[in-house]
């Protein structure tokens, strides 16, 4: 065997100033290829967490780890769903808790994810020929801050390649990227038609009314859901390509 010697060492801060060395930022313009501000998990490693862990710790997790989102992965390694800081700090713990009739402190990952069937991903594939500009236009067609590409193998086998994600690429344009967040699934689209909207005074103003004749929910994934109201509050409504609900005012 052979044998290796010690390396010498010392006192950086005798020689004069010393700072740290960070990470370069490669800025970059909309015409810049996309796979430039594309976190690559062949490169990164990917944050994730067991189903079985509390909000807390989630939470404590993603400011350990500087990240806005985790996956929430089986002991294998099979991606079972998403959780972003938006959901953890929006109404989704609110819903779950309702739902499974538990406290917040008490609900786990595994309660609160987007699970993976309700996941959607760009094709790796076409993010490499792609730009910057064709990534912002599809986070904000889509309405998401998140955008997830999915690759897949030889033997046909998909995997999550990476991600992209609004701060990461407004930092690297070096400009601000305003994305309103948009009504998914219609698993939201139904809790948002249901809930009670509080008038200023405290009181219910609002209640769900049957939808319109001949407006029927179609069971197909909307590309993009649009939420509506009127002037004065008078109106809320729900349009996409593949569905559209009403509320009005209960007198």
């Amino acid at each position: 065997m052979r044998d290796y010697l010690p390396l010498g060492s010392f006192a950086p801060a005798l020689s004069g100033a010393c700072a740290l060395t960070r990470p370069a930022t490669v800025r970059v313009t909309l015409d810049s290829p996309a796979v430039d501000v594309m976190t690559d998990f062949a490169h990164v490693q990917a944050a994730t967490i067991e189903p079985s862990a509390s909000l807390a710790v989630a939470n404590d997790y993603m400011i350990t780890r500087g990240v806005r989102s985790l996956f929430v992965t089986s002991p294998e390694g099979r991606m079972l769903g998403l959780i972003t800081t938006t959901d953890l700090l929006g109404e989704r713990p609110m819903r779950a808790g309702h739902a499974h009739g538990v406290k917040r402190h008490e609900l786990l990952m595994g309660d609160v994810m987007r699970p993976a069937e309700e996941i959607v991903a760009l094709r790796f594939e076409d993010v490499r020929s792609a730009k910057v500009g064709h990534i912002v236009a599809s986070l904000k067609h889509a309405g998401r801050h998140h955008e997830l590409v999915a690759e897949t193998l030889p033997g046909g086998e998909i995997r999550i390649r990476g991600m992209f994600s609004v701060s990461q690429i407004a930092r690297q344009l070096g400009m601000q990227l305003d994305i309103t967040e948009l009504a998914s699934t219609f698993a939201e689209i139904e809790q948002a038609l249901v809930e009670p909207r509080w008038s200023a005074a405290g009181r219910r103003a609002w209640a769900p009314v049957a939808a319109q004749p001949g407006r029927a929910w179609q069971r197909h994934r909307p590309s993009r859901i649009l939420l509506h109201r009127g002037a004065r509050g008078r109106a809320l409504g729900i349009s996409g390509y593949h569905c559209a609900a009403y509320l009005e005012r209960r007198n």
